[in-house]
């Protein structure tokens, strides 16, 4: 399975604070992927990138995680608690903003949050 993420951006240190949402967002997001999405099928892949982007009001980091290659997706019926996790809670924790998109080509994630709302550096 590990040769079906790609992942790639700056090395961050990431605060105590934050590591419980981002972590509970990734393995959300693995979740879905493994059970209804990209990686619930041998040919479907995972992106994973994220960078510091600078810009009025500060330092951000910019995260997107977005999946290929799977079945089509369709949008859920309803929300359930990790849909919301996702779409929501993890982006007002973080001071920021997260979007959950789901598109036939499959699910795709953005989170953009302050940098000192994350890293420790």
């Amino acid at each position: 399975m590990r040769d079906r993420i790609r992942r790639d951006g700056p090395d961050l240190q990431v605060g105590s604070s934050a590591v419980m949402t981002l972590t509970l967002a990734l393995h959300e997001l693995q979740t879905n992927a493994i059970k209804y999405g990209a990686l619930s099928s041998p040919e479907g892949m995972v992106e994973l990138f994220w960078k510091v982007v600078d810009g009025p009001p500060g330092k951000r980091l910019w995260m997107q995680w977005a999946e290929r290659d799977g079945p089509p997706v369709q949008p859920p019926t309803k929300q359930g608690l990790g849909t919301r996790l996702i779409s929501k809670a993890t982006g007002r924790a973080l001071g920021g903003e997260a979007k959950l998109e789901y598109t036939p080509a499959g699910a795709t994630w953005f989170l953009i949050a302050p940098l000192d709302r994350i890293s420790v550096s």
